[in-house]
């Protein structure tokens, strides 16, 4: 980073006590473009259609319109290791996706020519090329600039408003942003601060830190990727100024049309301040945007709100990345992303021919999400609202590593990624189409059964001789390969921080290293049992379940440990007793606390950031706090300040998160005696599999919502665009409908897929 930008991203971070990014991560921008399987529409639209379906005609179809913020640009809606909103959005039936681009002016505020109105016209044009009016997703700015596009008229002088179905708004900031305003106003106090006091790392930095800032008042953006005023002077840029809180610029947007639906969805992230029982729970929104601001404006609709729990505040100004509910991660966080899919889903039909729609583009190849392994078909891709087949990969003669494993095909961006222990080769296939992009067959031994791990253009996986191994995502060359001593059955690699989280052994030690996620190099690395003050057993395999929460990752394994390593460093925070925690018992923290099945069939909870132990609830049967099998007895999910058991004798319970008070305890299948698998907790409903089935219940009081007999459990569900997927014990996949519980498709003798 250029020292004058530290220096105004150290003074933001200071004065706000959160980050220096305002309202969208300019981590954003360097992901693109636009969205993953994008492609140009005609220039009259002037819009970027995602992933574009022969199946799915443009005449006829509802266009939705993904529009980005501020500092940012249609590559945040990629974001995420999930399928993007986009691409999910355009495979429900009925609908196109596109995105609209106006980075580079955003910071010219909404009413530059190429924002507001341009939108307007793209509006039109969509609406006109499908013959149906248009469903608006705003990020941000981007609601606000729908606000002002919708009050505006066509060439034609047909009123924009009526080409819009509806708008959906992620975390825009209708009253403005108080984190905007505090944080340009202590920047100004602590710039003074620093030049009366000669400046912080010499005089003459601070001047040219000065000088920079000043020139960009009012500056117009040009290109924001290289324009040093779109990271430098943001809050004096047209934009940075009307988004002050109650700034005459948002007072000035004309109000929203009478008669258009608007349904806000915004994020609450909850900060525990205070000490024992004097604590109480304060409501910080997104952190860029209040509760308050995000949902002033609701027309005919309530608004959604996705909850989160934070208990380490500073953490945001070094890793905002990592909370779901902070500002830039609403279009990828999971409870938005189902509240928005449910809400598309009521404008997903069969298209209907209209004759007087134009132009009309020429859509590509099609694409499905959900992607499988069956035993005759190979690696294959299905439309997941109807189940039908897209392609099918057939790669070799030997044994797919992923019908011996709980685990699946890694879908990241447009591609598809797989290992086969067969001929010890990893695969990179078009999502789209299924063909073969690149297979790494120069693998020596090659690739292991664990599955492979996709970060940041890369492919991490362990090779059969316990190597860990990276290969560049796009070609399938080797990156870097070190020799760890890696057990093979060990989940796949763990990557945070710029660290892969390899765990090893040295002998008969278990060693967890943490390596350079670029090069491979060592970074540091820990001995198990040597940081919980108790040895291995002969041949343990060490560190077995990791699960990293922001700068930290919590490690169990044959030590019987719980320890808790800053990603950076290594460094041990904390550990607990080893006689506490059963060797295989994986942990699951929501951020405040960590949770960890105990030795006599207790779950305990431990808190996040110093390993004091909090309460304790006596199960019926021993607990596995992580991903269940069939010979597991219990499994945790934590979410929203609860935390959910499923014990294996039928019935569900929900704990405080805070006290581990019971808030309802409510049969799942009936009663019946089930293997139990991981609860899933989507959207306000929460999901269990069992022998008997599906059940749906209300994730705040267990109210039953449906039951569903198909899939008799035999995984742990996956919940994705408004569908949840499960097995059964012959691998038959369904697909359920999430809101209503009827079976949308089934496919026979087919394994889990993604």
């Amino acid at each position: 980073m250029n020292p004058v930008r530290r220096v105004r991203s150290r003074l933001t971070s200071l004065a706000s006590l959160t980050t220096a990014v305002l309202l969208t991560a300019a981590a954003a921008i360097a992901a693109g473009p636009h969205a993953a399987g994008a492609s140009q529409a005609p220039v009259a639209c002037v819009a970027q259609q995602v992933f574009p379906q022969d199946t799915q005609p443009i005449v006829g179809s509802t266009a939705v319109l993904f529009v980005h913020g501020f500092v940012s640009s249609p590559g945040i809606w990629s974001q995420g290791s999930d399928i993007p909103l986009p691409a999910q959005a355009a495979l429900l039936p009925g609908l196109t996706a596109w995105t609209f681009d106006y980075s580079k002016v955003a910071a010219n505020w909404v009413t530059d020519p190429n924002t507001a109105p341009k939108l307007a016209g793209v509006i039109g044009c969509l609406a006109q090329a499908t013959g149906n009016p248009v469903v608006v997703v705003g990020h941000s700015m981007g609601g606000l600039a729908t606000q002002l596009a919708v009050s505006l008229a066509g060439p034609d002088g047909t009123p924009v408003a009526r080409q819009v179905a509806e708008v959906i708004t992620l975390g825009t900031p209708y009253q403005g942003s108080l984190f905007q305003t505090y944080s340009e106003r202590g920047a100004n106090a602590l710039e003074g601060v620093a030049i009366g006091s000669g400046g912080l790392g010499g005089a003459g930095l601070v001047a040219a830190f000065e000088e920079m800032r000043s020139a960009c008042a009012g500056a117009i953006v040009r290109n924001p990727d290289v324009d040093p005023c779109a990271d430098m002077g943001l809050g004096r840029t047209p934009a940075g100024e009307a988004l002050m809180y109650e700034s005459d610029q948002i007072k000035a947007l004309p109000p929203w049309p009478r008669g258009l639906p608007v349904y806000p969805l915004v994020a609450d992230i909850h900060e525990n301040v205070g000490v024992g029982a004097l604590s109480v729970s304060v409501s910080l929104g997104d952190i860029p945007v209040s509760v308050e601001s995000g949902t002033a404006a609701a027309y005919g609709k309530t608004p959604f709100i996705a909850q989160c729990q934070n208990n380490i505040l500073l953490s945001l100004m070094w890793d905002s990345d990592s909370e779901p509910c902070y500002h830039h991660n609403l279009p990828h966080n999971p409870q938005i992303v189902a509240a928005v899919i449910a809400e598309l889903r009521k404008f997903s039909k069969p298209p209907r021919p209209s004759p007087t729609a134009s132009p009309s583009p020429t859509p590509s190849s099609a694409s499905g999400p959900f992607i499988g392994v069956s035993e005759t078909e190979g690696v294959y891709a299905a439309d997941p609202a109807t189940g039908r087949v897209l392609w099918t990969y057939q790669h070799s003669e030997g044994e797919l590593a992923y019908t011996l494993n709980p685990s699946r095909p890694v879908f990241a961006g447009d591609t598809v990624y797989f290992g086969d222990i067969g001929d010890t080769t990893v695969y990179a296939l078009d999502a789209r189409t299924g063909a073969l992009r690149w297979n790494a067959d120069s693998l020596q031994p090659g690739v292991g059964q664990s599955p492979v791990t996709v970060s940041d253009a890369t492919v991490y996986f362990w090779q059969k001789d316990g190597s860990a191994t990276a290969l560049d995502a796009a070609t399938g060359k080797v990156r870097w390969t070190i020799p760890i001593g890696h057990v093979d059955n060990d989940p796949g690699p763990v990557v945070a921080g710029g660290i892969v989280l390899a765990p090893g052994r040295e002998g008969n030690t278990g060693v967890l290293y943490g390596l350079d996620a670029k090069t491979g190099k060592t970074m540091w690395s820990q001995k198990a049992g040597a940081a919980a003050g108790s040895g291995l057993n002969p041949g343990g395999l060490g560190f077995v379940n990791l699960v990293v929460a922001r700068d930290v990752v919590y490690a169990t394994g044959t030590a019987g440990a719980l320890t808790a390593y800053d990603i950076a460093t290594g460094a041990v925070r904390w550990t607990v007793s080893a006689t506490d925690v059963p060797d295989q018992s994986p942990p699951v923290t929501d951020g405040a606390n960590v949770y960890v099945g105990g030795e006599d069939g207790a779950l305990l909870a431990y808190n996040a950031a110093d390993g004091a132990p909090g309460w304790r609830y006596l199960t019926d049967g021993p607990v596995s706090s992580g991903q269940g099998t069939a010979t597991r007895a219990a499994d945790v999910a934590a979410a929203n300040g609860v935390v959910y058991l499923d014990n294996g004798d039928g019935t569900v319970r929900a704990l405080d998160a805070a006290t581990g008070a019971v808030r309802f305890n409510v049969p799942s299948v009936d009663g019946a005696s089930s293997p139990a698998f991981t609860p899933q907790v989507v959207a306000g409903t929460l999901y269990v599999s069992g022998q008997t089935g599906i059940v749906a219940m209300d994730a705040a009081t267990g109210a039953l919502r449906w039951r569903q007999p198909a899939g008799t459990g035999q995984s742990t569900v996956t919940v994705r665009a408004g569908i949840v997927f499960d097995t059964d014990e012959n691998g038959h996949v369904y697909a359920v409908d999430a809101a209503t519980g009827s079976v949308l498709w089934d496919h026979a003798n087919q394994a889990a897929g993604g």
